[in-house]
């Protein structure tokens, strides 16, 4: 996160050198894990004042006011987008990954929107001119847009609250070190320009050592580089240069280690995969209480669902909880409620969605009891779960 603060003045003398920053910090960890507290500490610098205590926000803000905030406001620093979260309705949240993968391809591709103006010339975008920090409870979809961010992970044990405190109460105290070391990089622009000329190359045979996709490769080489030109800061600042080498190699170490993770997030199943694969585990162990045939009311009180030749149903609620508990025990984060859960299924084709009346669609099946009431189930197909599961 340190390198990163540093990147929106270096962005210009990369590009320049050839070598542009094309990737999103993505910070995910869980509610309270102090990742805004941190963001607003390290990546609010050159920012419009009224996004210093209210930084742009995925909920809040519109595509477009995000394009121009990042091309317009954001050039030479690093603009700070908060709070990918998990949205109150299935609507807010297609609409906060609409603008999720709007910002990650914008910087990923260096790119924004041409238009016209009132006389219908054409006016093409400047482009991003700057870096993109966002912070987050869950992580983008898909694997090209994953590529495109450098995942960082927060969990509040490690956060040092005492200078959290200090920056708190010192809030432009960061934005003066940010200062001192733009004035280091003009006075050592040329310097800085062929140093990154001269090592990029290096920088990637060494990312190559340990990961195999090259836009990470590339975000990782930036990094490290970045933390050589604050080294030579540190150094002109008058720290010992056997400290300042000791703290950017270990920052160099922690950002290939985080590039690996970045890695494994990128290429790792979805979250619907591994709630499919844990369900077929509960399954398989006989932690599920099945029937074989269709139940009365009065049965739903002690089972987990039914079957027949073709499909499972599951009683929704209890079949999330189980999952649940299974996610907590491997101390994996589920980032999903029951409902998210459901829509992320559908969204992979596991479940199909189903009429609920009035032209309408529900992901849950709705099944008649004995009773004349329809109750819903999360019904999967035997086939797909058994292929899932072998997967």
């Amino acid at each position: 996160m340190l390198a990163f603060s540093m990147l929106g003045v270096l962005y210009r003398v990369f590009d320049e050198a050839g070598y542009k920053p094309r990737f999103v910090l993505f910070i995910h960890g869980k509610t309270g894990s102090m990742k805004t507290t941190l963001s607003k500490i390290l990546f609010i610098q050159l920012t419009n004042e009224i996004f210093r205590d209210a930084p742009r926000r995925i909920n809040t803000d519109t595509v477009t006011s995000f394009e121009r905030g990042i091309i317009l406001n954001g050039r030479d620093t690093v603009t700070l987008v908060d709070d990918y979260a998990p949205a109150k309705s299935p609507r807010q949240q297609a609409d906060n990954d609409e603008k999720l993968e709007s910002i990650i391809r914008m910087v990923g591709d260096g790119t924004g929107k041409n238009r016209s103006n009132p006389d219908l010339e054409d006016c093409r975008s400047e482009g991003v001119k700057g870096v993109v920090a966002l912070t987050g409870e869950l992580t983008g979809k898909g694997l090209s847009s994953n590529l495109r961010c450098f995942y960082c992970g927060i969990q509040k044990e490690y956060v040092n609250e005492s200078m959290v405190t200090y920056f708190q109460d010192m809030p432009y105290s960061f934005t003066t070190l940010i200062q001192y070391f733009a004035f280091y990089v003009a006075e050592n622009w040329d310097k800085i320009m062929e140093y990154i000329k001269d090592s990029f190359q290096q920088e990637r045979a060494s990312a190559r050592q340990v990961l195999s996709e090259r836009r990470l490769v590339d975000s990782a080489a930036v990094l490290r580089l970045a933390c050589n030109i604050i080294q030579g800061f540190l150094v002109r600042c008058g720290r010992n240069t056997v400290e300042a080498n000791t703290l950017t190699q270990e920052m160099r170490n922690e950002i290939l280690m985080m590039a690996v993770v970045s890695e494994n997030i990128s290429l790792e199943e979805t979250t619907a995969i591994r709630f499919v694969k844990i369900v077929e585990q509960l399954l398989h162990s006989g932690k599920l209480n099945m029937l074989a045939e269709k139940p009365n009311e009065q049965n739903l009180t002690s089972i987990d669902g039914f079957y027949d030749d073709q499909f499972y149903y599951f009683l929704p609620e209890n079949l999330y909880e189980k999952v649940k508990k299974v996610f907590f025990s491997s101390n994996i984060y589920l980032p999903l409620n029951l409902d998210e859960a459901v829509k992320a299924l559908a969204e992979e084709s596991i479940i199909k969605p189903s009429p609920n009346g009035y032209g309408k669609k529900t992901y849950y099946a709705r099944i008649p009891m004995g009773d004349n009431k329809k109750r819903s189930f999360i019904k999967i197909h035997k086939e797909i779960l058994q292929r899932i599961a072998e997967n």
